[in-house]
């Protein structure tokens, strides 16, 4: 997976439809993460599509820093200092404990789609997830909101302060070239080398 998404970023680099602060988020299953060729293999993906790390955005999940959290940071701060972005995909449906939040090298929060769904009806919900947004910015943590579906949660999220959204509302999963016609729109031309 992480071959075909840099495949795709390096051809819409070269076609001039990618913008350098753009992100494409990949994830990362726990078991592919521990494996020990990982960050040998993320910076050949790299060099071998000509990609900027700063252009990807790893996902990882919670849970896989209970295995072994020593092992997994030294990880996250190699593939940071690669220039790659780190999300902590699900946020607030695992097991990790908060006081490891703050030693983490993550970019952004994602909330789990099961707290943004019942925002509008369950008053739990909707503390969850102010209290997941404040405590990311304390943090100086970005926060996206997963599983935005309609107008008014897209509505309350931005009331509440939180930014970044992905989900239905949005749009569907689309083929590439699906995807740049519905999404990208009058992109400068990239300089002549």
């Amino acid at each position: 997976m992480l071959n075909e998404a840099l495949s795709q970023v390096a051809t819409w680099l070269k076609e001039g439809k990618w913008q350098l602060s753009w992100r494409m988020s990949i994830n990362v299953s726990p078991i592919q993460f521990q494996q020990a060729g990982f960050l040998p293999m993320l910076k050949a993906q790299l060099e071998k599509h000509d990609v900027p790390a700063s252009c990807v955005d790893l996902e990882i999940t919670e849970n896989m820093l209970l295995n072994d959290l020593s092992s997994c940071l030294e990880k996250m701060n190699a593939i940071k200092a690669l220039g790659v972005h780190l999300s902590i995909d699900d946020f607030g449906t695992g097991y990790s404990s908060l006081k490891y939040l703050k030693s983490l090298p993550i970019d952004r929060l994602k909330i789990d789609q099961s707290f943004v769904r019942d925002l509008l009806t369950d008053k739990s919900d909707e503390a969850i997830v102010h209290a997941v947004i404040a405590m990311a910015k304390a943090l100086n943590i970005s926060v996206l909101a997963e599983g935005v579906e309609t107008l008014p949660h897209y509505d309350r999220l931005r009331e509440i302060h939180c930014f970044f959204y992905q989900g239905y509302y949005f749009g569907h999963p689309l083929p590439p070239s699906e995807f740049i016609a519905a999404f990208v729109h009058d992109l400068p031309k990239p300089p002549l080398s």
